[in-house]
């Protein structure tokens, strides 16, 4: 019988992180010795994507410009733009941040592969994160090139075929929505493994684990190494934080906020259209599922890294309620409790979380701040 296994993280990841390269989204090496031939031939790659994305954009506004605008009034005009211009700008700032903070994914990639190897004992969540990584990627671009397809058979195919530059950009982003999602995923998950090594020490019957290879018995070094183990995770977590802060803030507050009004307000005039009686019925239908579509794929991308964030820093803050719990065992060595209360002081007044430049966190909070905005600017426009 076949068996497929991969049995180190670089592998697993290799899915994501060649088409991330191809997009200019990974102008980094998973190895530690970098050569100056690589590094400028990602420098010329990002800079060839970002010209065309440049171009891409260009291209639209002129075409639409004699095509389209003509027969829209200024204020239709101008939101076009701007929506266009900010679209464009999403991809291009991610491919221009992730070439400039390029050492920051480096570093916190090595200290993943650093801590996975002190917690993980085998390679079995490598293959499932092989093949979700291969399914993610083949579900996100075949539902937007989807998308687009669409809107180009309810609108037509002449005037609208630069819709494609639109679908090319939105693949762009969510592919850094899926290296976003990842990553937290995957320090959620050895924050939870570290969490589960702890509690496997708390002696609560609520707490037994099965299965668990690691001695019950606490010791001085290994309470030091779990305590490493998670000042790391912080720095990492930091890292990714300073990584991502650009293009989450630009995404999400002016991007997905923007593309979800638009969408929510072009939805609204489908259904009148379709509602009114007006002939091409069908044509009518078609397209007013085609924004319904446009919008379930902004908010599944806007919840998606909402949910990511929110899971990781939870998990994250999770790990002193269980040292909290390790405190209250009697049996604990002397030189055990003094380590363990100094690390509760130093982290019971810092809340680790993931803020898009220190303005807003990004977790369920920032899907709840987006929506409300959303339907508050549509209440207005209605």
């Amino acid at each position: 019988m076949f068996s497929f296994r991969i049995r180190d993280l670089i592998s697993s990841i290799s899915p994501i992180y060649y088409c991330s390269k191809v997009l200019g989204l990974a102008p980094f090496s998973l190895d530690n010795n970098v050569s100056k031939i690589s590094i400028c031939l990602n420098i010329l790659h990002c800079s060839f994507v970002a010209c065309t994305i440049i171009w891409m954009c260009f291209r639209h506004l002129l075409d639409f410009r004699l095509i389209v605008y003509p027969y829209h009034t200024k204020n239709y005009i101008i939101s076009d733009v701007f929506a266009k211009i900010i679209l464009y700008g999403t991809s291009f700032i991610c491919v221009i941040m992730s070439f400039i903070r390029r050492e920051k994914m480096s570093c916190a990639l090595r200290g993943i592969f650093k801590i996975e190897q002190k917690l993980l004992k085998n390679g079995s969540p490598y293959t499932y994160i092989f093949y979700v990584s291969i399914l993610q990627l083949l579900l996100s671009i075949s539902c937007i090139l989807g998308i687009f397809q669409i809107i180009d058979y309810a609108w037509g195919t002449n005037q609208f075929m630069y819709f494609y530059f639109e679908a090319s950009v939105h693949i762009i982003k969510l592919i850094f929505v899926l290296q976003f999602v990842n990553v937290m995923m995957y320090l959620r998950y050895l924050y939870k493994q570290l969490n589960n090594l702890l509690l496997s020490f708390v002696r609560n019957s609520n707490y037994r684990l099965r299965g668990n290879r690691f001695c019950k018995q606490l010791t001085y070094d290994k309470t030091r190494l779990f305590l490493v183990i998670y000042k790391e995770l912080q720095e990492i977590l930091e890292l990714v934080n300073s990584y991502f802060s650009w293009q989450i803030t630009l995404g999400t507050a002016t991007n997905a906020f923007i593309q979800l009004v638009t969408s929510f307000y072009d939805t609204i005039g489908e259904v009148r259209n379709f509602v009114s009686p007006k002939e091409n019925d069908e044509l009518y239908l078609l397209r007013f599922i085609c924004q319904l579509l446009q919008v379930l794929f902004y908010l599944f991308s806007l919840l998606a890294m909402s949910v990511s964030g929110h899971v990781c820093t939870k998990e994250a803050n999770n790990t002193l309620t269980v040292i909290h719990k390790l405190l209250l065992n009697k049996n604990l060595k002397r030189e055990i409790s003094i380590e363990l209360e100094r690390f509760v002081m130093y982290y019971s007044t810092y809340k680790p979380t993931i803020t898009a430049n220190d303005v807003f966190p990004v977790d369920m909070t920032l899907f709840q701040m987006v929506i409300a905005a959303v339907f508050i600017y549509l209440a207005i426009l209605l």
